[in-house]
């Protein structure tokens, strides 16, 4: 994790570098920012020679992108959406974040880095938007307006090699609504031979990428009321897990860890699986990407409470019992940028487990821990 964990500091790093002085509209007093884009609304900045050839250096030329926003009248907050096209055509979030003004503090992807009061002051809602496109396709940003938010979508790994990519960014000033979402970058990467340049009022259009392997967007939303800068919300409240007849062997994994215990009258067994080419003369080889799977067992059945594939960490379950008695197994699904906890309360009625999310953060930087595993 610790690799990991520099690659993504460096990465923020250098996106750091753009709002601190590569162009006017960034440097300047926050008040200057209304004046260089002539309304409420967002427009890129623009860099001298000098500043592109810094650019160059670093090798984020053609990867990197400065924005001034000033939002209209009413905003109290930026949010940023980070998308992926689907197999289907349509856009799937897969990332993202936001800074409010005079609320508190800044919601997913804090970084750690936020100004005096982590938020921004009153006033105008104005700033810079820093964006970064990764070699591994993650998307990071830092958004800019006396506090700060920085983010990094996680890694995305693809079985084709791509051997073709078309970038589009925002070029021109865009005026701007409340709670209305504007493209500021798009991405293609194919493995054909061929490639065609697009811009971001293609997202409008996702038809228009039909066959290419992999499509991102990037857009800028400026919201009002309570909805700026609000915590998400737990992304798995609800989730009923039933059993499964079949407590056996699990295909291509191996039982990596497991833990007896008694509730009533039944014996459990929590498992861990990992994916089988992990683990070696029983020890984890972790790489960059690997399945696990944690699984309750009673009996001949089972009840699977995690299944995914996980990019740098692995998840852990508690068994526990409550003071009246029923029986909860916790799942901490922690990786290189999400922690999230849910909650299995077992239905002995229903024979099923009943899951409430206490906690779902994507977008953080984890890497720290003392204490039992």
């Amino acid at each position: 994790m610790r690799k990991n964990g520099m690659k993504k500091a460096a990465a923020l790093t250098l996106a750091a570098v753009l709002p601190l002085g590569l162009c006017a509209c960034g440097s300047e007093a926050a008040s200057q920012t209304a004046t260089a884009l002539n309304g409420a609304g967002i427009a890129p900045c623009s860099l001298s020679q000098g500043e592109k050839d810094v650019l160059e250096a670093f090798g984020m030329f053609g990867r990197s992108k400065l924005i001034a926003f000033c939002g209209p009248e009413g905003a109290s907050g930026l949010t940023v959406h980070v998308y992926r096209l689907g197999a289907d055509g349509a856009w799937e979030e897969t990332g993202g974040g936001s800074i409010g003004l005079g609320q508190g503090g800044v919601s997913q992807g804090q970084s750690g880095e936020a100004g005096a009061a982590g938020n921004v002051s009153e006033g105008a809602l104005e700033g810079t938007f820093a964006l970064e496109l990764g070699k591994d396709y993650t998307v990071s940003f830092r958004i800019n307006s006396q506090g700060t938010a920085s983010y990094e979508t996680e890694p995305i790994f693809l079985e084709k090699e791509i051997v073709g990519s078309a970038v589009g960014f925002l070029e021109e000033f865009r005026e701007m609504e409340l709670d209305e979402e504007a493209p500021v970058a798009v991405m293609a990467y194919d493995s054909g031979t061929r490639m065609r340049s697009f811009s971001t009022e293609d997202y409008f259009e996702p038809s228009k990428f039909e066959g290419i392997d992999l499509v991102q967007a990037v857009t800028l939303e400026f919201t009002s009321g309570e909805t700026a800068g609000e915590q998400p919300a737990p992304a798995a409240a609800g989730v009923t897990v039933m059993r499964e007849a079949d407590a056996g062997t699990l295909e291509e994994m191996a039982l990596y860890e497991s833990s007896a215990f008694f509730w009533g009258e039944e014996e459990w067994e929590l498992q861990l699986w990992a994916q089988e080419d992990m683990v070696i003369d029983g020890e984890l080889a972790l790489d960059d990407n690997c399945r696990f799977v944690i699984r309750a067992v009673q009996g001949d059945g089972a009840y699977t409470l995690f299944d995914d594939r996980v990019q740098l960490g692995i998840p852990a379950g508690e068994a526990w019992m409550d003071t009246e008695n029923r029986l909860h197994i916790v799942i901490r699904d922690v990786r290189s940028a999400r922690y999230a906890v849910t909650d299995f309360m077992f239905d002995g009625e229903a024979d099923a487990f009943a899951g409430e999310a206490v906690m779902d953060w994507n977008g953080i930087n984890y890497g720290w821990h003392v204490g039992a595993v």
